[in-house]
This record gives C-alpha cells, sequence and structure tokens, in this order.
C-alpha cells in the first residue's frame, strides 16, 4: 500500500510506519527534559515516579503488563493515586 506525497511521489506503507514511529521517538525525547511536580503541603511527588508506582501496582495486583489505556487521577491531600486502567482495573497507590 503506498500513500500520496505531493500528487505525483508515493511512500510505501512501511516508510510511513517508520516516519511515524520516528515521529513519535523525537517527541519522545523532547518530553525528557519535562519534569512535572506536584506539590501539596510539605510533600513533593514527581509524575514519572506517580506513573511508575502506578504501572507497578497494576502489574502485581492484576498479573497483566499490557494496557491500552491508564487514567490516573492525583488526589494530593490524601497522598493518594487512583487509577483506571482499560476501563475496568482501579486501584490506588500512596504516593
Amino acid at each position: 500500500m503506498k500513500q500520496k506525497l505531493s500528487g505525483k511521489e508515493e511512500l510505501p506503507a512501511s516508510a510511513t510506519k517508520e516516519l511515524r514511529t520516528n515521529a513519535s521517538e523525537a517527541e519522545r525525547q523532547r518530553d525528557e527534559g519535562v519534569v512535572v511536580c506536584v506539590q501539596s503541603g510539605n510533600s513533593e511527588v514527581m509524575i514519572s515516579d506517580v506513573k511508575a508506582k502506578v504501572l507497578s501496582h497494576f502489574r502485581k495486583t492484576f498479573g497483566r503488563s499490557h494496557y491500552k489505556n491508564v487514567r490516573i487521577y492525583l488526589k494530593p491531600e490524601e497522598l493518594t493515586a487512583y487509577y483506571v486502567v482499560n476501563g475496568r482495573h482501579e486501584g490506588k497507590v500512596l504516593l
């Protein structure tokens, strides 16, 4: 399968997939320098740490490693992150 570029040129589907992969890799590398922290009272937590804790808890609790989507809800006043994975697996982790 080929995709049209400017009306005359065409790229094979594999090349299009490679371009998308390279673009997402470039975006990931650009975001590596971004650190997001949540502060509440005397505590601070990095969002990347919250994500890692949630995914680790999900894997241990449900015995699964594959996920399509993850929603994380932070409750800084409770020092807790609640999560829902794939719309049906729910849990919480202490921050």
